[in-house]
């Protein structure tokens, strides 16, 4: 309606905290309200979320999309150390937003300010692919934090509005996506997590699933087909180690998988539009 304001045009965040939160091998977030927005990624964990009074299952490359004033609770668990990539903003500065002080007193609550760009009905559960995207685009906002004024605030909203972009994808025209199907994400993971050869019908199996019914089920939920998927992980993956990890192109490629630089190469340059050494000068020497 012409009435009402664009909760996306008039999208300027100022940025709460930025916090890459590393835990034991057990962590434990009492039930709580925050006074602000939340995007909660959980990178290394497996566990449940409890809000609404429902638990949810959640895992590596889940964000909490986190609203104010919304009752959260969760637990999580991973040998190697939980690890959290959490950041806090207001769509739009307030008088007192440098105040990083983000749980909600009932005794005297926070107003709610101006609406976001992202639902806020309830906590919001989104999967998030590939997982280095999102992470790629973290650590570049986090380079950003603190910001006090000038060029380097314009820099850091830059920074979090394209973190925002990448979980507003995922809710597609506007509504939530239903909850990860566990068996579906489990594939997923293997799909990240697989350094060798990959076939569809070992995959499959890790879902439970014929290779037929597997493969349709994977594309509607993730908008790619599996291999495509595994493809387009094992890239992003690598343009993180290029621009952010240094790697050389011989080392990125070959955490990402591939069994020479000439294959990698090619894949690359078809997905990015350049080849990976044109990618990484022109990445790191915009830093």
């Amino acid at each position: 309606m012409s009435g009402m304001a664009d909760p996306i045009a008039g999208c300027a965040p100022f940025v709460r905290l930025v916090h890459d939160f590393q835990a034991g091998q057990i962590f434990h977030l009492p039930a709580r309200r925050i006074n602000d927005h939340a995007l909660l990624y959980i990178h290394r964990g497996e566990g449940t979320l409890q809000t609404d009074g429902r638990d949810q299952a959640v895992g590596p490359g889940t964000v909490l999309v986190v609203p104010p004033d919304r009752e959260h609770a969760f637990s999580l668990k991973e040998l190697s150390g939980v690890n959290l990539l959490n950041v806090h903003y207001d769509p739009a500065q307030r008088a007192d937003s440098t105040a990083v002080h983000w749980h909600q007193d009932a005794r005297r609550p926070r107003p709610p300010g101006a609406p976001g760009p992202l639902p806020a009905d309830q906590v919001h559960v989104l999967t998030v692919h590939p997982p280095a995207a999102y992470v790629a685009a973290f650590r570049r906002l986090a380079r950003t934090w603190p910001a006090a004024a000038g060029s380097d605030l314009l820099v850091q909203r830059a920074s979090m509005l394209e973190l925002l972009a990448v979980v507003l994808r995922r809710f597609g025209s506007g509504g939530s996506l239903p909850a990860p199907d566990p068996h579906l994400e489990r594939a997923r993971r293997h799909l990240d997590d697989a350094n060798g050869p990959v076939r569809l019908e070992d995959v499959a199996a890790v879902a439970h699933l014929g290779r037929s019914a597997f493969a349709a089920a994977f594309t509607r939920h993730y908008g790619l087909a599996p291999m495509a998927y595994r493809r387009r992980s094992r890239i992003e993956r690598a343009k993180a180690d290029l621009q952010w990890g240094g790697m050389t192109v011989k080392a990125a490629a070959r955490r990402a998988g591939f069994a020479n630089v000439q294959h990698f190469t090619r894949v690359f340059s078809r997905l990015v539009g350049e080849p990976p050494a044109a990618f990484a000068a022109r990445t790191r020497s915009a830093e």
